[in-house]
């Protein structure tokens, strides 16, 4: 897998003023699919495989420990891509031989390892072969559900203090983000570059905010067609350390991790997270800890929406009210691009007349977020004796270009 250091990409940079704005354009796609990349590894991989075994002698206990692992890490995988229960795919694949299973895993680390004269405790990953994995699926008549084709755009802000950080040198969470491994996730994530156009896109402030007119134009530079996640790591820092020269303290006690967003593929809810760290644990060792935690939290997500398709969906009735033909094209307009951009799933219209449009909107989250991201496109959603009102907001001015003659 190809990485760029920081100074590397400036390097670039240089380098292609130089050469001319084609291969700039060229140059810059290579670096932003750099990114995208990381998701597309043969390989499904299990993390935080936990085995404990006592035998008759360590060497022993070691032999069974990996044989059970292995299978622990299969059928959690199976798990998570089927749907399909643990103890189901332990009774299908009862016969599985050692040589079967053997052909399906890529290869595997030992991440944390004890022994004792006649115990072995372990923390492993396990990579298996896509190719082998979909097969075995297909043999069963079912299908891997977690082929997401639509990237989601990580957008990472790093709080520390009074002080937060996205495109400055200081967001070490940000660099995390772009150097590691992301091949753990069941979602394809991209990471921006950090370069001018994306500082000219979006400040830190907008990003907090959840501004989804400033986060849709970062999607559309880099065709994050998922949507976009901005994911807020608060550090708080271990009080018995100094900070280094850049600002960051060499020690944190713990850090917040918050998610906001909107993805067309599922939704939240989006509950904080909190890692503390561990005794002598650097403050970038714990982020890069938290970025895990993250991954895995966000396939968790993503898998009940596998096996729930409709978690989360909501229908609500909305009666739009209108003045004029084109304000009802400015409302119309405003939908499209809320749907465009997943701020919502869907809209139909039930009932039209001269003055108002009956619609059934169709979304995930709560009516409040929903109520929010329409302020941004000057639409105000209110409800009034009972019944949600759809409206432009006032003083908005309504394009004349909208000359279509019919109301649909």
């Amino acid at each position: 897998m190809m990485h760029l250091s920081l100074s590397s990409k400036h390097i670039f940079v240089i380098m292609i003023f130089v050469l001319g704005g084609g291969v700039l354009g060229s140059l810059f796609c290579f670096q932003k699919s750099v990114f995208a990349l990381q998701n597309n590894s043969p390989f499904y991989t299990i993390e935080d495989v936990s085995i404990d075994v006592t035998d008759t002698s360590a060497l022993i206990a070691r032999e069974k420990a990996l044989e059970e692992s292995q299978k622990k890490a299969l059928f959690t995988l199976l798990e998570r891509l089927s749907g399909r229960s643990f103890s189901f795919w332990e009774m299908c694949l009862k016969s599985l031989t050692e040589d079967d299973l053997s052909q399906l895993i890529g290869d595997f680390e030992t991440t944390q390892e004890k022994s004792s004269p006649l115990r072995y405790v372990a923390t492993l990953t396990y990579r298996f072969k896509k190719k082998g994995i979909d097969a075995l699926l297909l043999k069963e008549g079912l299908e891997a559900q977690n082929i997401i084709t639509e990237p989601v755009l990580i957008v990472p802000l790093l709080k520390i203090q009074d002080k937060i950080y996205l495109w400055e040198d200081e967001n070490l969470w940000r660099h995390l983000w772009q150097e590691g491994s992301l091949g753990s996730s069941d979602i394809p994530l991209l990471v921006p570059l950090g370069d001018l156009e994306d500082i000219q896109s979006v400040d830190s402030s907008q990003a907090l905010e959840k501004n989804f007119i400033f986060l849709n134009a970062l999607c559309d530079r880099y065709k994050a067609t998922g949507g976009a996640l901005v994911v807020l790591s608060e550090l708080h820092p271990d009080s018995s350390t100094s900070p280094v020269k850049e600002g960051l303290p060499l020690k944190s006690s713990s850090v917040n991790i918050s998610i906001s967003g909107s993805l067309s593929s599922f939704e939240g809810p989006w509950q904080p997270l909190t890692i503390s760290s561990k005794p002598q644990e650097s403050t970038r060792n714990l982020l890069d800890r938290a970025l895990r935690e993250v991954i895995k939290f966000l396939n968790t997500a993503w898998g009940r929406n596998v096996v729930d398709p409709m978690m989360g969906k909501q229908n609500l009735p909305v009666k739009t009210q209108f003045s004029s033909q084109s304000e009802w094209f400015f409302i119309r307009e405003a939908l499209t691009n809320l749907k465009k951009h997943h701020l919502i799933l869907n809209y139909s219209i039930q009932k039209l007349t001269p003055q108002s449009v009956s619609l059934l909107l169709n979304f995930r989250g709560d009516i409040t977020t929903i109520v929010s991201r329409f302020k941004e496109e000057h639409l105000d959603l209110i409800k009034n004796e009972g019944l949600w009102i759809l409206k432009k907001t006032l003083n908005t001015k309504v394009s004349s270009t909208s000359n279509t003659t019919s109301m649909l």
